[in-house]
């Protein structure tokens, strides 16, 4: 006779029997559905609490995201996964690839969203009427007008409040609250939390931007005396006034769940048992704490997915010591609990040499997680470092190679890579000349903006400098030049004066104008520098008879179009001004100032229509090549001084730009082209130390002399 406990624990063997059979036979269907290596089966299969996945470029990471996401659901009806992401794009693919394998019914166990999306509807949960204050957001110029209010009320800037200044206090505001300083706390635990800021070696991010919100003296006690005060009472009027800026998403839910019970509530009905972080090398502090906020508040497990040698949003507060520092990073929130980390070994995107070099390359970071990389290609790709004298010949290089390929390969996809923006100025002058397609980001198109426009009239004026006109065209002409030859504009009155001025004396010609101009004794407000050198300077520019003495010589003529942090946030010009690079193009139009123009003028008409559809050409910088894949890709000016940027003094520096220049070159899938450019902006310029830390075979390297029979070669070997 059986008894009642030997039934409890036969039924309770059998549900175990039971429940192995189904994790197995889930298994099975998984492996199937996504033909997993052994290292992302383990990521399927691990049930550890806390885990970090090492997944490299090109390891199939979002294929082993979603697998986890299916084995979870399949092995536990009443599991709820949160997927974040950095990117729209990146939310999409994931979404649409979960789509795909699991039945409609389960989608609703699953959510994925960038982590400005999870923290806008928790927002929104609370308060329908708040506004974003973004460039596309209503909420801006309301944004705008309450720190001018709140400048005025400050006895900081007292009687000089420069609406300019708006911005840059704003663009401070959300960096303070990227680099997790909560306005909420004491001045004296936000001065314990800069100490963290400097311990990570992002505390330059703040103290530049401190320099362009028009406070004088010691840096220590702006920041702290003067600045966090204001910013404590600005933030808390932002959200009285319900305005919130795009990093205020998660600031401000980070705040409501530490908070708010009703915040706490919206969540904890979500019931989210598991949080999958993608691109985890990413993240700054702010969302460091807003995940660690979700992850306690949920008790869920916590599957974090990234590649600290891909970590280059540093611009951002971004650091790879998260990812490489789990335990530190979650302390709080493990209970005693550590990371389980599985590395993805397999590399599935790229030519075995391109694995074998870039591994080589980044080899050299010493602070990183060890990991090693199998290409699973047998193919190579081909490889060529192209060394001319001078960067002119790179752009008629690149230029002859584009018209190739775009002729004889029309469905090749190119990626021309910039480390700056301005190195794609010339490019994109030469593309539009002969109208071939390519596609680039609005926000790196500088033909757009007011400031080249302005450029592009001055260079008209040497081939019109000596020639009889008319006196109010002269005058004209005179009052443009005027308008940018100095980085503090005229004000009203003073233009007013000068014009009048110029006027009654009648110039019959430009060159009479700048002449006159030389004799002028009116008066002008502090940070004006005398006509006669006005007068001087700008004939250094009229003068010249070559298109590239002319635009050479601009920039130290025309102060006001120096790089200016205020005024790039409405043209991006001013970020990084493209004399030097217009320059090495020029090279090939002698004294055709007329040629140039109609090249430029065909350029900025582009830039105004942008119709890229079907595009197999980008432009783009190597900050943007992240998560991409072309056929070829060309990186223009590898050399000492762009790779690694000249600014990057320090060890820690150049490894942030070693990680750039690993992104860049495992974006490609045939070919990879690297140009060293002998001589840029007239300097001479060693290659890249990076491309020697790369042990490139000699053979990969192509030198001559004749630019046509340079583009010939490279179009015979190019792998398509």
């Amino acid at each position: 006779m059986i008894r009642t406990g030997d039934v409890r624990i036969l039924a309770r063997a059998f549900m175990q029997d039971l429940t192995n059979t189904l994790i197995a036979e889930n298994r099975d269907r998984v492996q199937a559905q996504f033909s997993l290596d052994e290292s992302q089966e383990q990521v399927v299969e691990s049930q550890a609490k806390f885990m970090r996945v090492v997944a490299p470029a090109g390891s199939g990471k979002t294929q082993t995201l979603t697998a986890k996401a299916v084995n979870v659901l399949a092995n536990n009806p009443n599991a709820r996964i949160l997927c974040l992401t950095f990117t729209n794009a990146a939310a999409k693919e994931i979404q649409d690839r979960i789509a795909k394998k699991i039945p409609s019914s389960s989608n609703l166990s699953i959510k994925v969203s960038t982590l400005n999306a999870f923290g806008y509807d928790l927002l929104k949960s609370i308060d329908q009427s708040l506004q974003i204050a973004a460039p596309n957001g209503k909420g801006l110029g309301r944004a705008m007008n309450l720190i001018k209010i709140i400048m005025e009320q400050s006895n900081i800037w007292r009687d000089k409040v420069n609406p300019k200044l708006c911005s840059p206090i704003l663009e401070l505001t959300n960096m303070m609250k990227s680099l997790g300083f909560n306005h909420q706390h004491e001045v004296e635990d936000l001065q314990s939390h800069y100490d963290l800021v400097r311990a990570l070696g992002m505390s330059q991010l703040i103290e530049k931007l401190v320099e362009d919100i028009g406070i004088n003296g010691d840096f220590k006690n702006v920041f702290v005396n003067l600045w966090m005060p204001f910013w404590k009472n600005l933030s808390d009027k932002l959200w009285e006034s319900k305005l919130i800026t795009l990093e205020d998403q998660k600031y401000w839910a980070m705040t409501q769940l530490a908070n708010s019970p009703q915040a706490q509530g919206w969540l904890r009905i979500k019931q989210f048992s598991h949080v999958f972080v993608d691109e985890f090398q990413d993240i700054n502090l702010l969302d460091l704490f807003l995940i660690s906020q979700i992850v306690h508040l949920s008790n869920a497990s916590l599957v974090i997915v990234g590649d600290d040698d891909q970590c280059i949003y540093e611009w951002r507060g971004c650091t790879s010591v998260f990812i490489q520092k789990p335990e530190m990073s979650f302390g709080q929130i493990l209970h005693g609990n550590t990371f389980e980390t599985i590395t993805l070994e397999k590399n599935y995107r790229c030519p075995q040499n391109i694995v074998t070099h870039s591994e080589k390359l980044i080899n050299h970071n010493t602070s990183r997680i060890p990991k090693r990389m199998i290409p699973v290609s047998a193919e190579s790709a081909n490889i060529r470092v192209v060394s001319v004298p001078a960067a002119y010949i790179t752009l008629n290089i690149v230029d002859e190679l584009i018209a190739d390929i775009v002729e004889k390969y029309p469905k090749h996809t190119v990626a021309i890579v910039g480390r700056k923006k301005c190195q794609l100025i010339p490019i994109q002058i030469l593309l539009t000349k002969r109208e071939i397609k390519f596609s680039i980001d609005t926000d790196l198109n500088v033909f757009a903006g007011e400031a080249f426009k302005d450029f592009r009239r001055f260079l008209s004026l040497p081939s019109v400098y000596t020639k009889s006109r008319s006196i109010r065209e002269n005058v004209g002409d005179m009052m443009a030049l005027l308008k940018r030859v100095q980085r503090t504009p005229l004000s009203k009155v003073e233009k007013q004066e000068i014009e009048e001025w110029l006027m009654q004396h009648q110039p019959e010609s430009l060159q009479s104008a700048v002449d006159m101009f030389g004799d002028y004794l009116g008066k002008f407000k502090k940070g004006y520098v005398n006509p006669r050198d006005v007068s001087i300077r700008l004939k250094s520019f009229l003068e010249k008879f070559s298109v590239v003495a002319c635009v050479k010589v601009a920039s130290d003529v025309f102060i006001g179009f120096q790089k200016d942090f205020v005024r790039s946030k409405d043209d991006i010009f001013y970020s990084d001004p493209p004399f030097s690079h217009l320059a090495d193009l020029a090279v090939n139009y002698e004294k055709d100032f007329q040629l140039f123009l109609q090249d430029i003028d065909r350029a900025i008409e582009r830039s105004t229509a942008n119709d890229s559809r079907e595009a197999k050409v980008e432009l783009m910088t190597a900050l943007r090549t992240k998560g991409r894949e072309f056929d070829t890709v060309i990186v223009l000016d590898v050399n000492d001084g762009i790779f690694p940027n000249k600014m990057a003094k320090d060890a820690g520096r150049i490894e942030e730009e070693r990680r750039l220049f690993y992104v860049t070159v495992t974006r490609t899938k045939n070919n990879l082209l690297l140009f060293d450019s002998g001589r840029i902006q007239g300097q001479r310029l060693n290659i890249s130390p990076f491309i020697d830390e790369m042990d490139l075979p000699n053979s990969s390297r192509l030198s001559h002399p004749q630019v046509d029979r340079i583009s010939r070669e490279l179009l015979d070997q190019l792998r398509v």
